[in-house]
């Protein structure tokens, strides 16, 4: 265990307000993550990799470097801002999101251990095995995807995502640590954490549950590592064509192999599970609105995957693949 206790860090204001409102901030972005399919330029701006729009899409590339349909002799501000090569971040950028997520949380980490004086305060903390169990998940995780994103992907320079994605990413990698760790913030009428078992309880079945539930978290991320390898493999440069004809020439190609038999994004159904084990862990109201963001959010990308797939790969219809989830279309 880390023997992280985060109760001095509630002396900060700063902190503690931070921790009250990232419940609302998530919240919102699940709302958005909601409407956007809906939304005509939420739906561009969430888009990235193969999803965005292309040229060969209808539409042509003017010498402003903005995208504008066939048969148009201009392009609007609107299109402009939306597919505007000013606009375009490289996806090879995720790695900003892992590296900002680990500084955030060795920084309030480094924080809490430094601030630490009494006995009372590791005692506390080993009372609380599940702060510890989250955090080293969350660590492995974000160490695994830099690690990923460094080593096993194999990036393209046209597969690109908005600006406007780039930063959802940092704000909600920056924030994540103060959903994972316990703070010690008091709010008035605060009812964020579950009521838990007493501590003559934690030492068998409790902490037998918890132990089982970060098992699940380390399988779902050796799931996704697992996927991202069957990915990582089809993008060669030998591969070039997403139906395995010569007509079409992509840089991508229908994936097979593991859970890709059932489900079109299975990386992210992992991801899901990933942060599902956090919530179970932390059982509290901060991790619970997480994974609901989450869940929405890889639904509606996996569902944008999913109907690229259906436009652009023949016989995909007859793999009867679900977008994220087993059974549900």
């Amino acid at each position: 265990m880390f023997l992280l206790s985060f109760e001095t860090l509630g002396s900060s204001p700063v902190i503690c307000s931070i921790h009250k409102h990232v419940p609302l901030l998530y919240a919102g972005l699940t709302v958005l993550a909601l409407v956007s399919p809906y939304v005509p330029w939420l739906r561009e701006l969430s888009a990235h990799g193969k999803t965005r729009i292309r040229p060969r899409d209808g539409w042509r590339k003017t010498t402003g470097g903005s995208l504008t349909k066939e048969g148009s002799s201009h392009t609007t501000v609107k299109d402009w801002v939306l597919h505007g090569e000013l606009f375009m971040v490289r996806k090879r950028c995720f790695t900003h999101f892992y590296v900002l997520g680990l500084l955030a949380l060795g920084y309030l980490s480094y924080t809490s251990l430094t601030s630490q004086t009494k006995i009372t305060r590791i005692q506390e903390s080993l009372a609380k095995p599940e702060i510890d169990l989250a955090v080293l998940l969350i660590a492995i995780h974000l160490v695994r995807r830099l690690a990923e994103c460094l080593l096993l992907h194999r990036w393209r320079n046209t597969s690109v995502m908005h600006v406007a994605g780039y930063l959802l990413g940092m704000v909600h990698y920056a924030f994540l640590p103060f959903v994972i760790l316990d703070l010690g913030c008091k709010h008035e009428g605060d009812d964020s954490r579950a009521d838990l078992p007493d501590a003559s309880s934690r030492h068998a079945n409790y902490v037998m549950l918890r132990l089982a539930v970060a098992a699940f978290g380390l399988w779902a991320q050796y799931q996704q590592y697992r996927h991202h390898t069957l990915l990582a493999e089809l993008r060669s440069p030998h591969n070039h064509t997403v139906d395995g004809s010569e007509h079409t020439r992509s840089p991508y190609r229908l994936p097979t192999g593991g859970w890709f038999g059932v489900i079109t994004c299975p990386h992210y159904t992992a991801e899901v599970m990933i942060y599902g084990a956090l919530a179970l862990l932390l059982n509290q109201r901060h991790g619970w609105i997480l994974f609901l963001w989450v869940l929405v959010n890889l639904t509606v990308s996996a569902r944008q995957s999913h109907r690229w797939y259906q436009t652009h790969c023949v016989g995909f219809a007859a793999t009867h693949r679900y977008a994220i989830l087993p059974f549900v279309s």
